[in-house]
C-alpha cells in the first residue's frame, strides 16, 4: 500500500484511473494513521 501511494507514475492512464478509486479509502486510512504518528496523537477523526 505504502509503495502505490509514494509511486510517481505506475502503468497507463486507465490503470491509474482504477487503482486511485479502488483504493481511495484504504489510503485515506492510511494517512490517517501517518498523520496521528506525525502529531503524536492517537485519536483518528
Amino acid at each position: 500500500m505504502a509503495e502505490i501511494a509514494l509511486a510517481h507514475t505506475v502503468g497507463s492512464d486507465v490503470e491509474r484511473a482504477y487503482r486511485r478509486t479502488d483504493m481511495v479509502e484504504k489510503r485515506r486510512e492510511m494517512m490517517e494513521d501517518w498523520a496521528c504518528f506525525v502529531c503524536g496523537s492517537s485519536e483518528k477523526g
